[in-house]
C-alpha cells in the first residue's frame, strides 16, 4: 500500500515539476520573441511621430510661428493699392455760391480713383515715411456730361507722434518673447507627450507581468490543488487544507481574467497615445538597465532657467505691465502727432494735360492734446498702472521660487529613486528565491499550504514593487527632463527640429 502511494505522490510532484519546468520555458521562449518588441525608446519617438498630442502641439506652434512672421513681415515696406470703381451718386445737395450762400441743386455724378502706396513704418521713432500715387476722375452725368481728372504721380509724406509710446517698438519687444515663448512650450509639449507615452508604456509592462504571474500562479496553484487531493485522498492532510488550496486555486483564476482585461485597457490606452490600432500594438520591453542621471540641484535649476517657458513668460508679464504703465503716463499728458506731405498735382479733362505743368503740393499738420483737469483721474490710472506692475514683479518672483523649489525637491526625489531601483530589484529575487525553497518544501510535505501561500503572496508583492520602482524612476527621469528641457544622460539640452 506505500509503494502504491509513494509512486502516485512521486507521480504528482513529478507532474508538478514539469509544468513548472514547461511555463519556466515557454517564458524563456516568448522572452526571447520579446527581442522586437515596442522598447521604451521606440515608445517615445512613436508618440512623437504619430501620436494625435503631437500634431496637436505642432499645429499650435506653427499657428504662433506664422502669427510671428506676419508681424515681422509688416515692418518691411508695404505696398498697397487702394480705388474707388466707381462712387455714383444722385442727389440734391447743398451747394455753396461763390458770395458764401447756399443754394439746392440737382447732382449727378461719378467719382472713381486709385492710389498706389509704398509705407515703411520706422521702428526708432514710431512713425511712418510713405510714397504713394494717385489717380481719379469725376464724372458729371445729365445732358451734358463732362469729366474731370485729378493726378497726384508723386507725394512723399510723414506720419509721426509725438511724445506718445512708441507702439512699434513695445510690439516688436512682446512679440519676440511670445515667440521664444511658443518655441519652448512646444518642446514643453512634447515632453509632456514622452511623460505620458512613458507612464502608459509602463502601465502596458505592469499589466504583462501581472498576467504572467498570474498564469505562472494558476499552474502552481491548480499544481498543488490536484498535489493536495492526492493527500487528502491518503489522509496525510486534512479537508480544511484542501479546501484552502482550492479556493486559492479559483482566486488564481480570477485574479489572471482581472489581469487580462487590466491588460486590454492598458493597450489601448497606450495605442491612443501611439496613434497606432491597439490590435498592432506589440508586447512592451522595459529597458534592461536605468540609466545614471547624476543631476544636481544647481545644473537642474541652470537649464531650467535657460530653457522653460515659465522664465520668458513672467518676462513677458512684467514688460507687459511696464507698458501699460508708460502707455497710461504718456496718455495723461501732452502729446501730438505730426503729419505731413510733399508732392505734386494737377487737374485737367483728359490725363495727358493733367500731366503738364504740374503743381506743387504741401501739406501739414500738428494734432495736439493734453488734459487739463479730470478731478484726480490721470494720478489714479497712474497708480493704478503702478500697483499693476509691482503685482507682475512680485507674482512673477513667487512664481520662481515655487519653480526652484518643484525642481530641487524633483533632484532629491531621482536620487533616492536610483537607489530604490536597486533594493526592489534585490528584495524581488530575495523573494523569489523564498517562494522556490517554500514551494520545495511544501511539496515534500514539510510545511503546511498557509506558509506556500504567504511566500506566494510576498512573491507577487515584491514583483509589483520592483515593476513599480522602475516605473517610477523613468516617469521621474522624463518628469526631470520636462522640468528643466535638459538631457541629464547625453549633457544637452533638449530641442526638437521638427516643429514645422
Amino acid at each position: 500500500m506505500y509503494s502504491i502511494i509513494n509512486k502516485r505522490k512521486i507521480t504528482i510532484e513529478n507532474i508538478f515539476l514539469m509544468l513548472i519546468v514547461s511555463y519556466t520555458v515557454l517564458c524563456g521562449i516568448e522572452i526571447h520573441a520579446q527581442k522586437t518588441s515596442l522598447t521604451l525608446e521606440e515608445c517615445v519617438r512613436l508618440a512623437h511621430e504619430n501620436g494625435p498630442a503631437s500634431e496637436i502641439a505642432r499645429s499650435a506652434y506653427l499657428s504662433r510661428f506664422h502669427r510671428y512672421e506676419s508681424f515681422h513681415s509688416g515692418l518691411l515696406p508695404q505696398l498697397s493699392l487702394q480705388g474707388t470703381l466707381p462712387n455714383i451718386e444722385r442727389a440734391i445737395n447743398s451747394i455753396t455760391q461763390p458770395d458764401g450762400s447756399l443754394i439746392f441743386r440737382s447732382q449727378s455724378q461719378a467719382q472713381s480713383s486709385a492710389n498706389l502706396t509704398i509705407s515703411q513704418q520706422i521702428p526708432f521713432t514710431g512713425g511712418e515715411v510713405f510714397v504713394s500715387s494717385g489717380l481719379s476722375r469725376i464724372d458729371l452725368l445729365g445732358d451734358n456730361p463732362t469729366k474731370l481728372w485729378s493726378v497726384s504721380p508723386f507725394v512723399l509724406g510723414l506720419r509721426q507722434p509725438l511724445f506718445q509710446l512708441n507702439n512699434i517698438e513695445w510690439n516688436t519687444r512682446e512679440q519676440n518673447i511670445g515667440y521664444d515663448i511658443a518655441k519652448k512650450q512646444f518642446t514643453e509639449a512634447m515632453e509632456d507627450i514622452a511623460l505620458d507615452a512613458v507612464a502608459r508604456f509602463f502601465d502596458v509592462y505592469l499589466a504583462q507581468m501581472n498576467v504572467e504571474n498570474a498564469q505562472l500562479n494558476v499552474i502552481i496553484n491548480d499544481s498543488t490543488y490536484r498535489l493536495s487531493q492526492g493527500r487528502y485522498n491518503v489522509g496525510k492532510i486534512a479537508e480544511n487544507e484542501l479546501l484552502q488550496n482550492e479556493l486559492s486555486s479559483l482566486n488564481a483564476q480570477m485574479a489572471l481574467s482581472s489581469a487580462r482585461i487590466d491588460l486590454l485597457n492598458a493597450r489601448q490606452s497606450l495605442a491612443i497615445v501611439l496613434g497606432v490600432p491597439h490590435n498592432q500594438l506589440p508586447n512592451v520591453l522595459p529597458p534592461d538597465n536605468v540609466p545614471s542621471v547624476s543631476a544636481d540641484s544647481a545644473l537642474a535649476l541652470d537649464a531650467a532657467a535657460r530653457n522653460r517657458s515659465d522664465i520668458r513668460t513672467i518676462e513677458l508679464q512684467n514688460v507687459t505691465a511696464t507698458r501699460t504703465k508708460v502707455q497710461t503716463e504718456l496718455n495723461n499728458g501732452f502729446n501730438a502727432t505730426i503729419s505731413a506731405t510733399l508732392g505734386l498735382n494737377q487737374t485737367a479733362p483728359t490725363v495727358p494735360n493733367a500731366l503738364d505743368n504740374l503743381l506743387d503740393r504741401q501739406t501739414f499738420s500738428l494734432n495736439m492734446s493734453m488734459p487739463l483737469f479730470q478731478w484726480g483721474r490721470s494720478s489714479h490710472e497712474n497708480e493704478a498702472a503702478i500697483a499693476e506692475e509691482q503685482r507682475a514683479i512680485s507674482s512673477g518672483n513667487l512664481q520662481l521660487l515655487n519653480f526652484r523649489q518643484e525642481i530641487t525637491n524633483h533632484v532629491q526625489r531621482m536620487s533616492l529613486l536610483e537607489k530604490q531601483v536597486g533594493i526592489a530589484k534585490k528584495s524581488g529575487e530575495i523573494a523569489q528565491k523564498r517562494y522556490d525553497m517554500t514551494k520545495n518544501r511544501y511539496l515534500i510535505g514539510k510545511i503546511d499550504v498557509k506558509d506556500l501561500l504567504l511566500a506566494q503572496s510576498e512573491k507577487d508583492a515584491a514583483l509589483r514593487t520592483s515593476t513599480q520602482t522602475i516605473r517610477d524612476f523613468w516617469t521621474g527621469y522624463y518628469r526631470l527632463r520636462r522640468l528643466t528641457l535638459y538631457d541629464f544622460v547625453k549633457r544637452s539640452d533638449i530641442e526638437y527640429g521638427n516643429a514645422k
